[in-house]
């Protein structure tokens, strides 16, 4: 992602820069919510022996990517909503964390759903419930 993930000084607490981090997000969620899910699933079918071949080699014989793409679809449809006034506080290596340890210990896809927009995380979830369904049902 280029640029950096912008804050600002809130009322006592470093908050996320909601403007500017929507902003830097913007493309890629145009991108991703302006493709047609049905042919994003048909190209899906046609590669998946190879996502499932490499899938095995990581996971193991019994392993299958397609298990796997539909449990991640669907814990990143329960990303809980943006939060625009969680506090932050930079860790020893200059990046910025949760001061909430429940939100900290959030996923990082729940995470990267957080810093999006209210429409950017309503947009991103409409586009994973299409392709979850395109998927179900060719």
């Amino acid at each position: 992602m280029p640029g950096q993930y912008e804050v600002v000084e809130g009322e006592g607490a470093t908050v996320a820069d909601s403007v500017a981090n929507s902003a830097r997000y913007a493309p890629y969620v145009a991108a991703l919510a302006g493709a047609d899910a049905q042919r994003v699933a048909g190209a899906y079918r046609r590669f998946y022996p190879l996502f499932q071949e490499a899938y095995v080699e990581i996971v193991g014989p019994d392993a299958y990517f397609n298990d796997r793409l539909v449990q991640v679809i669907d814990h990143l449809l329960q990303a809980p909503a943006p939060q625009p006034e969680a506090a932050l506080v930079r860790d020893e290596r200059g990046r910025w964390r949760y001061v909430d340890p429940d939100l900290e210990s959030a996923s990082v896809g729940h995470k990267a759903l957080m810093r999006l927009s209210p429409e950017q995380q309503a947009a991103v979830k409409g586009q994973l419930r299409a392709l979850r369904k395109a998927l179900a049902h060719p």
